[in-house]
């Protein structure tokens, strides 16, 4: 994957797509480029600062590892 320093949202979204696995390994690798300076975005974005939130499937998965809140296998 070659990234050009400075490149469009969709530009960067099209190019990290191609090399990750899932849209939570996309989204972490751009805010990841973005937030620490190695990619500029230009255009409608330029100078934008990406806010990733972990996903609900990883805050689950986080949730049955924890044996004093796991209230999920309780709920059915």
């Amino acid at each position: 994957m070659t990234l050009h320093k400075e490149c469009t949202l969709l530009e960067l979204i099209q190019l990290v797509s191609k090399s990750e696995r899932s849209d939570d390994e996309v989204v972490a690798t751009i805010a990841y480029l973005i937030n620490s300076g190695r990619v500029r975005l230009c255009g409608t974005f330029a100078g934008a600062k990406i806010a990733a939130r972990p996903s609900l499937s990883s805050f689950l998965a986080w949730v049955k590892t924890k044996p004093s809140i796991n209230f999920l296998d309780q709920a059915t």
